[in-house]
C-alpha cells in the first residue's frame, strides 16, 4: 500500500458563501479536496469574522506579502474577485497564502489591491490572462498566475441528439439587440426557446442537456462601457460544451487558444434570424463538431486538469 501524501494545502472552507454561483466555485473545491496533499480546513462562522478582523488588523501594522515558507502548509483560498477577509480567515496564522480568483474585471481592481493587500497573498492565481498584468502592477510582493476556468464535465449531462426538445437556450447575461431579433423569430417559427431563469441547479443542468443551441457572448458584448481587451472565457460556454450544446455567439481570444480552434459558431448579428434557422433546420452536420468539443473539454479542460495547474503552481515554491 502507498502511504498517504503529506498535506501540502489546505482548501479554506467557512460558512460564508464564495459569494459568487456556489455550485460552479463548488466544482472546483471537489477537484482540488480529490486530489493528492490537500485536505479541508474549516473554519465556523463566529470564529471566522474574528480572525478577519484580526487578520484587517494586522495588514495595518505589519505589511506581509513576503516570501513563502518552504516546507510549510499552503492555505487556499476560493473567491469571487474583491470579497471580504471573512472567507480567508485561516490567513491570520498560515505562513503561506494563495487565492483563486473568479471574475476580475477592471472595476473589482480596488477591492482586489486592498484584499490582496489586507490578507497578505504571495499567490494569486486568476482566470484572465489579462488581468495577470494588472495584479502585477499593484506594487505588493505576490506572483500572480493565469489558470483558466473549467467544468467538472461529470456534474452535466449528455442526451441523444434525438431527446433534445429545447432548441435555443440562452442564460446568464443576454445580448439585447441579438435576443430580441431571435425571440420574434423562433416564436414565429413555432421553436422552442429557453431564456427565463431557472431556479435550481438542477433545472439548469436538465435544460441544457435538452438544448440543441447554446447562445454565448462574452460580458464586454453584453455589458455596454466594459474595456474589450479584458474579454476572457467563462465557464458558460465550457458548461454548453459539456452538456452536448452547439455554442452560437463570440468566441473569447482565450477560449480559441485554449481549444486551438474555434468552437464556436460565430453569430451573424445583422442577420440572426436566417442563420439561427439555418442551424436548426441543418442542426444533424453539426454533429461531429459537437462531440469534437466536448472531447477536447473532457481531455484538457475539466477542473481535476485545472486542479493539476494550481497545485503544480503552489509546489513551485515549497
Amino acid at each position: 500500500m502507498n502511504p498517504k501524501k503529506p498535506v501540502v494545502v489546505k482548501l479554506i472552507e467557512t460558512e460564508y458563501s464564495f459569494g459568487m454561483n456556489v455550485a460552479d466555485a463548488e466544482e472546483l473545491r471537489r477537484a482540488l479536496l480529490n486530489s493528492p496533499g490537500v485536505e479541508s480546513a474549516y473554519c465556523g462562522r463566529t470564529r471566522a469574522r474574528l480572525l478577519a478582523g484580526l487578520l484587517k488588523l494586522r495588514s495595518r501594522l505589519l505589511p506581509r506579502n513576503k516570501r513563502t515558507a518552504p516546507g510549510k502548509v499552503t492555505y487556499f483560498s476560493v473567491l469571487m474577485a474583491g470579497v471580504g477577509l471573512s472567507r480567508s480567515p485561516q490567513f491570520l496564522f498560515a505562513k503561506n497564502r494563495a487565492v483563486y480568483l473568479f471574475d476580475c474585471w477592471p472595476e473589482h481592481r480596488e477591492s482586489i489591491r486592498r484584499y490582496l493587500s489586507e490578507a497578505g497573498v504571495q499567490n494569486v492565481i486568476i482566470n484572465s490572462h489579462r488581468f495577470v498584468s494588472e495584479i502585477e502592477s499593484m506594487g505588493l510582493n505576490l506572483r500572480a498566475h493565469y489558470v483558466p476556468e473549467a467544468v467538472d464535465t461529470e456534474a452535466y449531462s449528455v442526451l441523444p441528439f434525438e431527446r433534445k426538445d429545447i432548441d435555443v437556450i440562452e442564460f446568464g447575461r443576454k445580448h439585447p439587440d441579438y435576443h430580441r431579433k431571435i425571440c420574434e423569430s423562433l416564436e414565429l417559427n413555432d421553436r422552442r426557446h429557453q431564456y427565463e431563469v431557472l431556479d435550481t441547479r438542477d433545472a439548469f443542468v436538465e435544460s441544457l442537456a435538452r438544448s440543441r443551441v447554446s447562445i454565448c457572448f462574452p460580458r464586454t458584448m453584453t455589458t455596454p462601457g466594459l474595456d474589450p481587451k479584458f474579454e476572457f472565457c467563462t465557464m458558460r460556454y465550457l458548461q454548453s460544451i459539456a452538456s452536448n450544446c452547439l455554442v452560437v455567439g463570440k468566441a473569447p481570444a482565450d477560449l480559441i487558444k485554449l481549444f486551438g480552434y474555434n468552437p464556436v459558431i460565430e453569430a451573424d448579428l445583422e442577420n440572426p434570424e436566417e442563420q439561427m434557422e439555418s442551424i436548426l433546420d441543418n442542426f444533424d452536420t453539426y454533429r461531429e463538431f459537437i462531440e469534437r468539443n466536448r472531447k477536447t473539454l473532457c481531455d484538457n479542460h475539466t477542473w481535476k486538469h485545472r486542479a493539476a495547474d494550481i497545485l503544480a503552481i503552489l509546489a513551485e515554491d515549497l
